[in-house]
């Protein structure tokens, strides 16, 4: 979540989509008025001497009400923990809900500091086209990315895949990059995610009351690992009258330009008549354990020796970090990836802008375990194999259609965030800097290596091709002593677009058509994060020739983008004292 100070509203410029037509009812500015379902909150603490505060601050009563016109709903699956589950019938081609964030995650270390909570709900960056912000870079997808169950893509050869039962029935399509409207000489600069609307596609038929099922393969999850994929058809629906009376509804929010300032960027807007003490979303938390040593980014410097004798930097934290919640005494981060609430801007409640207040959730059966969950310490909460902390946004009024949700993020995230803008400079070069996906608007033939010498690009920048590396049908040219030439030819292919083909090339010669286009000989290279296999041999020239323009892109080279500036604001979101178990605060 991006922060930026506007006068009394201090707003966070967090990444967005555009509108997309989902599959909803009637009118959505009517205010509910079916049977409205409450739950007061209760808890027992395991101390009766002690005030927990996850108990300790009594909340009004929570409605739990699913909208008439709600169609994609959280709720418990048979398969695996939470899953979404659609209330409407979806046909294919159509997005299931909103686009959402990414956020990659670069040369994260140690990854024993990594629960594997976190770890096992990774994306492969190739997957996202995050893969060029670092080394060894893997991307979290809140959303559909990290809430729905997954499905293996051996499945689709089961004899239930002709039911639709067991299969994948949603895909991705890549995110867009883009700065909203954020540039690098202001202090919001490098403290969000370019990287946005990220859309699930329905991709099978879904019928009404069946569960949403993500592939996953190479360029999904990296382990999440599923036992129970061979199931019957009853595992993966339910009635849409129990899943009404069980769930919290997924799409009351949608990602939108902040309506408060223009350099506000991205912000959530209720997309329907929300009362006040109402649940506008569910905000699954999956714990980060030792926050200081689990999410630094550190570069090979000669800074400071570690006892190995290792020379390192610690440069900054990463940029995860602001999307985390979390309490000044502890060392928990808790990440929330449910569908939209990382775009949940800030605003100090004191001045009566915020709407939403954040909670541990009372839901009888998505959150059940509360006590549990609540009443562990942080090294009992370490070894449980399983998510299950929930928290919620609830209503403090009522909202109306299109307003945007605003939450106190805290006093000490407000202070962080003043003094982060009266002490930044921004950086040298933010001027005249130009990134890649400007370079790819305006750059209507690409410069030679040999043109390049006279007429730079910027620094930043390099040329990157689609292409898919096939190392058994190379054509042998000249050998000398140290190197050898192969050739190609490019070749259209239904995966050559994928994000995992892409790797740098240097642009060899441009040969003009009729048409005034341009065809291109290139030599491609490696890039980080290869296997093997996938790897051009050292001292082999690799050339490609009759390379399309469309296939050719401008590149941000490792740690030039914004949120590799260093200075770039880093604070977790304020947590209540009082709703924050009291054992979780190990710091002084």
């Amino acid at each position: 979540m991006n922060p930026r100070s506007f006068w009394k509203v201090v707003l966070v410029a967090l990444v967005g989509c555009d509108s997309l037509s989902l599959a909803t009812a009637s009118n959505p500015s009517v205010p509910e008025q079916d049977n409205r379902r409450f739950t007061s909150e209760t808890c027992t603490n395991r101390n009766d001497n002690e005030q927990d505060g996850a108990c300790r601050s009594a909340s009004p009563a929570v409605d739990y009400t699913v909208a008439r016109d709600c169609a994609v709903v959280m709720a418990h699956s048979k398969l695996s923990g939470w899953g979404i589950f659609s209330l409407v019938d979806r046909p294919k081609g159509k997005p299931l809900i909103f686009g959402d964030s990414v956020i990659q995650v670069p040369d994260l270390q140690p990854l024993e500091a990594t629960h594997y909570w976190i770890r096992e709900y990774f994306w492969e960056a190739t997957a996202t086209g995050g893969h060029f912000e670092g080394k060894q870079v893997s991307s979290l997808v809140p959303g559909v990315g990290m809430l729905a169950n997954g499905a293996p893509s051996s499945n689709d050869n089961d004899p239930k895949a002709k039911k639709g039962v067991g299969i994948s029935n949603v895909l991705p399509f890549r995110p867009v990059y883009d700065d909203g409207n954020v540039r690098r000489n202001q202090a919001g600069a490098g403290a969000f995610s370019h990287y946005f609307n990220y859309t699930f596609y329905v991709h099978r038929a879904i019928r009404a009351g069946q569960e949403v099922l993500v592939q996953y393969e190479d360029g999904y999850f990296m382990e999440r690992q599923l036992d129970n994929m061979h199931a019957t058809q009853e595992t993966y629906e339910r009635p849409v009258g129990e899943l009404r009376s069980q769930s919290i509804c997924l799409d009351s929010l949608r990602p939108g330009p902040s309506k408060v300032n223009e350099n506000a960027g991205r912000g959530a807007f209720a997309t329907r008549f929300i009362r006040r003490h109402s649940v506008v979303a569910p905000v699954p938390v999956l714990p980060i354990f030792d926050k200081f040593k689990a999410l630094v980014t550190t570069k090979l410097r000669n800074s400071s020796k570690h006892d190995d004798g290792t020379v390192v930097e610690v440069v900054s934290k990463q940029l995860l970090w602001n999307y985390c919640f979390g309490h000044p005494k502890s060392s928990l981060l808790l990440f929330p990836y449910s569908p939209v609430v990382n775009f949940v801007n800030h605003a100090n409640a004191n001045d009566g802008v915020a709407n939403v207040r954040l909670q541990w959730s009372s839901h009888p059966t998505l959150f059940r375990d509360r006590e549990k969950w609540l009443s562990s310490t942080l090294d009992e909460l370490s070894k449980r194999n399983e998510s299950g902390l929930l928290l919620e946004l609830v209503a403090t009024r009522d909202i109306r259609p299109g307003e945007e949700i605003l939450l106190d993020y805290g006093i000490d995230w407000q202070t962080a965030w003043e003094e982060h803008v009266d002490r930044w400079q921004p950086p040298e070069e933010s001027d005249s800097y130009t990134p890649a996906v400007v370079m790819d608007e305006v750059a209507g033939s690409v410069r030679t290596t040999d043109e390049q010498i006279s007429f730079p690009y910027p620094d930043n920048v390099f040329t990157a091709c689609f292409y898919e590396y096939d190392p058994t049908k190379f054509i042998d040219g000249k050998a000398t002593s140290k190197t050898r030439v192969r050739s190609d030819t490019w070749n259209f292919t239904r995966s050559v677009f994928d994000w995992k083909n892409l790797r740098p090339c240097s642009i060899v010669k441009r040969d003009s058509l009729p048409t005034k286009t341009y065809l291109y000989t290139v030599q491609m290279r490696n890039r980080y994060g290869l296997k093997k296999e996938e790897r051009i041999p050292k001292g082999t020239v690799h050339l490609v020739s009759r390379v399309p323009r469309q296939s050719i892109r401008f590149m941000d080279k490792l740690y030039t983008t914004d949120q590799h500036l260093e200075g770039a604001f880093r604070h977790e979101i304020g947590i209540r004292d009082d709703i924050f178990p009291s054992q979780w605060k190990d710091l002084p």
